[in-house]
């Protein structure tokens, strides 16, 4: 009896960690940018004459994206990304121009929660630094809303900003 009763706290920890991970929310759908608040501003697509749609399939501990980003007056470009949620750093992906040509993205994923939290880090060609971006994700309205508190940043720089993302399920 000693012994059950020494590995009772033990169990009850181990019981707690499974059932923790059983309720994280499921990602998967397709998902239709609707507004970015920044400054105190929102932005809502139509009136940027852009658009983005998320293709995001999440198998538990595997999350994929793939991202089409739409601007009035240039090519679609298209963004291919594919996480474990272990938050183990390494490449995650690819943008990829209208011309085909690939640059690679490095980051990693974890829950803090019920947020998924992801991290990009790739090179802008026009700062000739790197871009970094860390993305909150949560489910919101019974999980046809799905909306992101950004950081961004140039490596290097000390200013941060941030912006909320809004997406809508598409049936």
């Amino acid at each position: 009896m000693k012994t059950f009763q020494n590995r009772l706290p033990v169990m009850t920890v181990f019981l707690a960690v499974v059932a923790a991970g059983q309720n994280r929310p499921n990602l998967t759908g397709t998902w239709e940018l609707t507004s970015v608040e920044r400054d105190g501003q929102t932005f809502s697509p139509a009136k940027t004459n852009s658009g983005e749609t998320h293709v995001i399939v999440h198998r538990e501990p595997k999350l994929t994206f793939n991202m089409t980003l739409r601007r009035k007056g240039s090519a679609n470009r298209t963004v291919e990304l594919a996480y474990t949620t272990d938050g183990v750093a390494g490449q995650v992906g690819y943008k990829i121009g209208a011309d085909g040509a690939r640059t690679p993205i490095n980051g990693s994923a974890h829950w803090e929660g019920q947020t998924m939290v992801y991290e990009q880090q790739f090179p802008n060609a026009k700062q000739n630094q790197l871009s970094r971006i860390i993305r909150y994700l949560q489910l919101e309205k019974g999980g046809t809303r799905l909306s992101a508190r950004n950081v961004y940043w140039l490596e290097g720089r000390q200013e941060k900003l941030e912006a909320k993302w809004t997406w809508e399920k598409k049936p």
